[in-house]
């Protein structure tokens, strides 16, 4: 996901800080829609915000991948392994759906909860 971020992401300077946000991000959304699911269908409540939350949680997660991703160059690696591999047509169809479809879903999930529980 990093390296088709990276590759998507490459006119915006510096490309290693946009790939990281846009992973930061769609993991939050992804971990604001588990919760959601979880605390109102399973636990049967609806889940109620912390007062620093909205600074919280977005700090937390651009953290953890700037770490991740920085730590040893990682994200160099990532880059010299996979571009590496050849551009098959299946390649593609993997980049496309990494870079567009998953996002479309997560956002589609995202206003589900918000139409549906807010």
């Amino acid at each position: 996901m990093y390296y088709s971020g990276y590759k998507n992401l490459d006119e915006v300077a510096p490309p290693l800080y946009a790939t990281i946000i846009y992973l930061a991000a769609l993991q939050m959304l992804n971990f604001i829609i588990i919760r959601e699911f979880v605390t109102y269908y399973i636990l049967g409540y609806k889940y109620r915000f912390a007062d620093y939350e909205g600074v919280l949680l977005p700090t937390i997660f651009l953290a953890v991948n700037y770490f991740y991703f920085t730590y040893n160059k990682r994200h160099k690696k990532i880059i010299r392994h996979y571009e590496k591999e050849p551009k098959t047509d299946k390649h593609k169809t993997y980049n496309f759906l990494l870079c567009w479809v998953y996002p479309i879903i997560t956002f589609g999930f995202l206003f589900y909860l918000i139409f549906n529980f807010w």
